[in-house]
């Protein structure tokens, strides 16, 4: 689970984190990379105003102070709130977001008549194995792994072992929605799959 922590004091030891401390910083890791939890100081809620249609996961706000509007307002933009005297709890709740976020995520993807296995990287198409080259391989267990958001080419390319150059991987979306996948394209946000309604 990967954690962007934003104008909070917090050290994460049991998971990947990064903290950052500008608004530049904050807007590149949040829509250009991709975390599981962002933790971050409520005085930036406005920061995040203008990137939250890019960030699907868990938010959690921290402050100095919580009455009434705050905590409102906390949770119609995020997910939980805690005063800076409540950060001890932050570990306890990592842990249950990262036992949560495990068990939601399915090993199998099933879009139409395709049918992908995350652990074993295994795609069939009506119970019939379709091969995939080692490149088609690798973008398409990073779009379902990270399903829920886009991912920018310069992911896949610092995530795959056979992909080495940004133009290749438009073939490979390309041949990826010959097979049958709806990937959607989003300028400056990269690739995000589609699972079936």
């Amino acid at each position: 689970m990967k954690i962007l922590i934003f104008g909070v004091d917090f050290i994460c030891e049991s998971f990947e984190c990064k903290n950052v401390y500008s608004k530049e910083e904050f807007l590149d890791e949040i829509i250009y990379k991709n975390y599981d939890v962002l933790i971050m100081n409520f005085d930036f809620l406005e920061f995040f105003l203008e990137v939250n249609r890019y960030y699907k996961g868990t938010v959690i706000f921290v402050t100095a102070y919580i009455d009434e509007l705050i905590y409102k307002k906390s949770l119609e933009k995020g997910d939980y709130c805690y005063t800076y005297e409540e950060v001890w709890k932050l570990p306890y709740r990592l842990k249950y977001i990262a036992k949560k976020y495990l068990n939601q995520k399915s090993n199998v993807f099933v879009f139409k008549d395709l049918v992908y296995n995350l652990k074993t990287k295994e795609l069939y198409k009506n119970r019939e194995n379709i091969k995939l080259s080692p490149s088609e391989r690798d973008i398409l267990y990073l779009l379902i792994k990270h399903r829920d958001r886009f991912i920018s080419k310069e992911y896949i390319i610092e995530n795959s072992e056979n992909i080495d150059n940004i133009s290749s991987i438009k073939v490979i979306i390309s041949k990826l929605r010959k097979v049958g996948f709806d990937i959607e394209n989003q300028k400056n946000l990269g690739y995000k799959i589609k699972e079936k309604k």
